[in-house]
């Protein structure tokens, strides 16, 4: 009898906690494409994939000799709906910043300029979508398995 009271109750409480389904395992990425200038010129065009909310950043130097000058471009982007992203995103660049944030439809180009720093974007939505398992690896302990 106690065997049975337990196993009862060990299936009502697992049940109560059920492991998330094959859709819900899957988490979307954001593609951002950048195009940065200076002085009028196109210096770079990085490509970021990015999770909702992780900031993604990226380093390059670029001159003649490849170490004239550097760029740092640091980028946020947070969901707002299925069309609308809020974007956040830093250019370092020539001993300034170039900071903005603002609401950006996805796959609509945004265009920043400050001096001779300028700063190209446009957000889309990866083709491929990142597996929980790979983000937090510890949450699948026993309570996710793999589609």
């Amino acid at each position: 009898m106690k065997k049975l009271i337990a196993g009862t109750l060990l299936i009502g409480f697992t049940s109560a906690i059920s492991p998330l389904r094959a859709e819900d395992a899957y988490v979307a990425a954001y593609v951002v494409n950048a195009g940065i200038y200076y002085k009028g010129a196109l210096i770079d065009t990085p490509t970021l994939v990015l999770l909702p909310g992780q900031e993604g950043a990226i380093e390059r130097s670029f001159g003649e000799d490849g170490a004239d000058e550097a760029y740092r471009l640091a980028v946020t982007v947070n969901p707002i709906d299925e069309a609308d992203m809020n974007i956040a995103a830093d250019l370092e660049l020539a001993g300034d910043s170039l900071s903005f944030s603002r609401v950006l439809k996805l796959g609509r180009p945004e265009q920043v300029k400050q001096g001779a720093r300028e700063l190209d974007l446009r957000v889309e939505k990866s083709r491929a979508e990142q597996p929980v398992f790979e983000l937090f690896p510890a949450a699948h302990r026993g309570y996710l398995q793999r589609p």
